[in-house]
């Protein structure tokens, strides 16, 4: 819906992927209870950096997709670097990580 909005009105749209890199290793150290609240816990922080109007959804077991509205690739681009560092600097400690062995 929000792209064809975007095409009737003419309005930018940007999407966006962003991967949970070490997502596998966890998976082999960590019971699945733990990787799920981990998994919950990046999807609120990334979802903290977006708009209102922003769209976030889980695409792939360690990707989120999220759909920019009204933002050109130009403002896009700099907003991702802006949040991949902040997120990047971030402490995962959840409280339910169990090892798994």
């Amino acid at each position: 819906r929000e792209i064809a909005r975007s095409r009737r009105h003419r309005t930018p749209v940007s999407l966006f992927i962003l991967t949970l890199e070490n997502l596998p290793d966890l998976n082999a150290r960590y019971d699945q209870c733990g990787i799920d609240h981990l998994i919950a816990e990046a999807g609120r922080l990334i979802k903290g950096h977006l708009r209102e109007e922003d769209l976030l959804c889980r695409y792939d077991s360690s990707q989120f997709a999220g759909l920019l509205i009204h933002m050109d690739g130009d403002t896009a681009r700099a907003f991702c670097s802006r949040s991949a560092m902040a997120f990047c600097s971030s402490v995962f400690r959840p409280a339910n990580l169990r090892s798994s062995s």
